[in-house]
């Protein structure tokens, strides 16, 4: 792995992981209702949107898995293949169904790509050798997550395109393979440009010494507030289907567009250098602590009003900047290695995997309580400012 923290905005080779990231759980959550569509046709409407989207994220359920795997294939043929060509046999996974398949076949055999896609994704982050030289996505780097807003926006935009040029029933009886093999030709052309015009060697690189130092159960509650933004993201890449089955009260609230993704990205890039220039401890400390009051006391205001939603909104997006910032800090802080980051991301992304369809499930069944999300936000970043005291202070 690499042991050098970088600090520049350089991009390197490894930095299209996490736009593929992105890329591809914006386009997939975005289709959520062709695929229920085709795989759960038997199964009531709303039912079978959160079983799909349960999954959807088997590919960041499976992220915590992804040591396992190393440590189960560091002698096989696996170990030496390029891992953009793994990535792209799990994409390749989901789509060689057919009608003809028995149901829960084709179920399994997507399910399993899903599963597939988040490890040698995960692995993606954890580090290549591009020519010799070693590199991983360096997460508490500002760059890699506006990268990865990038592929969400990108992903969603190619979603809306095909969505207009396409009818219903055919992206219902398997043309949204069509997005599949849009992102598989993504990834594939950047992949040949770098080969093929930059002369480039990519290989995948592990430290088995490294793994077998992890002590993953530290991960657990380490860096948890990067849940807060990550959560935003899904709803927005849900924004186009999961407003129209919700309970009419929450329609307006889970109309969370490209506004809120953008002024989450926007914030996210003013907002770091200045917190730098004040010091990042100050600022971890004004981050948490304005965001354990605010939101408290926000939860004793009404919230039956389309600008209180509004407001809700735009608090969720600065707040996702402001909480990859403190994510950021931390691992600075603390100097974590990019190793130990991701996996601190893989756990956050698991308990997401679990949270958001019953989340899902809430919205379209119930009434959303606004109230109930201003306290989530006040819980988290308590615990987060906890866990950075008893660290800082031994």
């Amino acid at each position: 792995m690499n042991k050098k923290t970088k600090t520049t905005l350089s991009l390197n080779k490894n930095d299209i992981i996490p736009f593929i990231d992105g890329l591809d759980i914006s386009i997939v959550l975005s289709m959520v209702t062709y695929l229920s569509s085709y795989f759960l046709s038997n199964m009531e409407n709303r039912n079978s949107l959160i079983v799909m989207t349960s999954l959807i994220l088997l590919s960041f359920l499976s992220r915590v898995f992804d040591l396992k795997f190393l440590k189960l294939f560091k002698d096989s043929f696996l170990s030496k293949i390029n891992i953009f060509y793994l990535i792209t046999f799990a994409y390749l996974l989901q789509i060689i169904i057919f009608d003809s398949f028995p149901l829960i076949l084709s179920i399994i055999i997507y399910g399993l790509g899903r599963f597939l896609f988040g490890i040698f994704i995960s692995l993606g982050y954890r580090g290549i050798v591009v020519d010799g030289e070693e590199l991983s996505c360096q997460l508490f780097e500002v760059k890699n997550w506006i990268i990865y807003g990038l592929g969400l926006a990108f992903g969603f935009l190619i979603f809306l395109f095909i969505n207009e040029i396409y009818s219903n029933d055919f992206l219902n009886n398997g043309g949204w393979k069509i997005l599949y093999i849009i992102v598989i030709s993504i990834i594939l052309i950047k992949y040949l440009f770098f080969i093929i015009f930059l002369k480039n060697k990519f290989f995948f690189k592990y430290d088995h010494d490294y793994l077998n130092n992890q002590k993953p159960s530290t991960y657990y509650f380490s860096d948890f507030i990067i849940v807060i933004p990550l959560i935003s993201f899904l709803v927005f890449t849900s924004s186009n289907w999961l407003p129209k089955f919700s309970n009419p009260e929450n329609l307006h609230f889970l109309n969370y567009d490209f506004l809120y993704l953008f002024l989450t990205i926007l914030t996210l890039v003013f907002i770091s250098p200045l917190a730098n220039l004040v010091g990042k401890k100050k600022s971890l400390i004004f981050f948490n602590l304005s965001l354990i009051f605010i939101p408290t006391i926000c939860s004793f205001i009404r919230h039956d009003s389309t600008y209180s939603i509004d407001f809700l909104k735009l608090f969720i997006s600065i707040s996702s900047s402001f909480s990859i910032c403190c994510f950021i800090f931390h691992s600075q802080i603390r100097k974590n290695k990019s190793f130990e980051m991701i996996s601190s991301f893989n756990y956050s992304l698991s308990f997401l995997a679990l949270i958001v369809p019953i989340f899902f499930y809430y919205s379209i069944y119930f009434s959303i309580n606004y109230s109930g999300i201003y306290i989530f936000f006040a819980l988290v970043y308590f615990i987060n400012y906890i866990t950075f005291t008893i660290k800082k202070y031994g």
